[in-house]
């Protein structure tokens, strides 16, 4: 699962950005890493295959300028231009996603997405992610028979509806609703720099507020230890909210064509209780999150009280429902409770993770 961060207040974003990434690229990501900041018009971004320590070292994103600005760990891919974030054609934005189009990879899907990027490609614009091949889903394919990556289709999106008049979460939840699928995504714009603008779908976002700053994380684990935040919120389903200094706002945006089920107190206590009988015992076999999100796609179904949630392109064979935030919300209330142990492990595929076990 990829991992977001953002920042806005009076310090510089970019050391901020860089230290909240690289608190959370071990739960999932660090295959590609990526930043952006705003400063005086001027929209500042780089990206790299590879973990913090390889953005640091390739690129100045440190000192990028700016005290607004967001960042992102992917846990997959070997290419460059298919890291977040992306631009729209403008270079007026950058926007960064979590999630998979997994579950929404249907033809009207496909219809919608390749109308608009068709046209763009017709036009002489074409995508920054753009690569030789062909998808396999069709989903994200261009008529000369190369594919780009499926956020950057969002980006471009946002863009259009800006270049139209919308603002920015305006233009997010037109997006995002046009083709929601299972993400979450937050975005900046040079045209807006007093803000950073969140819609919400199933994945995890939390905001933490203390006094002029606002910090934005995939999860808690991703902020700040030293930080006594006034307020700690998660994003709300099926909104788009504005990040200001100090601030959230709920606007009034939502994105159509979809009801997620919220996650209540007794559908918490019932994953907490699975979790809890599943890590107990597992100090010398540790679970990481990619195990954890195995066991949410089959033994969680029963405590969903919908049996699939509403999605104009949902697909039938996979949980359309927020299991990735209700995992990060378990493991975060063990480690508030003391109980969660944590060793790092290198997965299979050459990257270092968290692996969790309970006493």
């Amino acid at each position: 699962m990829c991992n977001i961060a953002g920042y806005i207040g009076k310090k510089q974003a970019a050391p901020i950005l860089i230290d909240m990434i690289r608190r959370q690229e071990h739960y999932d990501g660090s295959a590609g890493t990526g930043i952006a900041t705003v400063h005086n018009g001027i929209l500042y971004s780089a990206k790299v295959v590879g973990d913090v320590e390889t953005l640091l070292r390739e690129t100045d994103a440190l000192h990028f300028p700016g005290t607004v600005g967001i960042a992102h760990s992917r846990p997959g891919g070997d290419i460059q231009c298919q890291m977040h974030p992306f631009h729209d054609f403008a270079d007026s934005l950058a926007l960064v996603a979590n999630g998979t189009f997994a579950t929404t990879s249907t033809e009207e899907y496909k219809r919608i997405t390749h109308e608009f990027m068709n046209a763009h490609f017709a036009a002489g614009r074409i995508p920054r992610s753009r690569v030789p091949g062909n998808d396999p889903n069709g989903l994200f394919a261009l008529p000369d028979g190369s594919c780009y990556h499926g956020t950057e289709s969002y980006a471009i999106r946002v863009g259009d509806f800006m270049a139209k008049g919308a603002s920015i979460c305006e233009a997010m939840a037109k997006a995002f609703g046009e083709r929601p699928n299972g993400v979450v995504s937050i975005a900046l714009s040079k045209n807006e720099p007093d803000k950073i603008a969140i819609a919400k779908l199933d994945r995890p976002m939390s905001i933490g507020l203390v006094g002029d700053e606002t910090y934005i994380a995939t999860t808690q684990f991703g902020f700040p230890e030293d930080i006594r935040f006034d307020t700690v919120v998660r994003a709300p389903e099926g909104k788009v909210c504005a990040a200001t200094a100090g601030e959230l706002t709920v606007t009034r945006h939502t994105i159509e064509n979809m009801h997620m089920e919220l996650i209540t107190a007794d559908i918490y206590k019932k994953a907490y209780d699975l979790t809890e009988a599943y890590l107990k015992g597992k100090k010398d076999d540790p679970k990481n999150l990619w195990d954890l999100e195995k066991m949410y796609e089959t033994e969680w179904r029963p405590i969903w009280k919908e049996i699939n949630s509403d999605c104009v392109f949902y697909k039938e064979d996979r949980l359309f429902k927020p299991y990735a935030e209700l995992s990060y919300m378990v493991l975060w209330g063990m480690h508030t409770e003391g109980k969660l142990r944590k060793v790092m492990k290198k997965r299979a595929d050459k990257y270092d993770m968290w692996y969790f076990y309970l006493d």
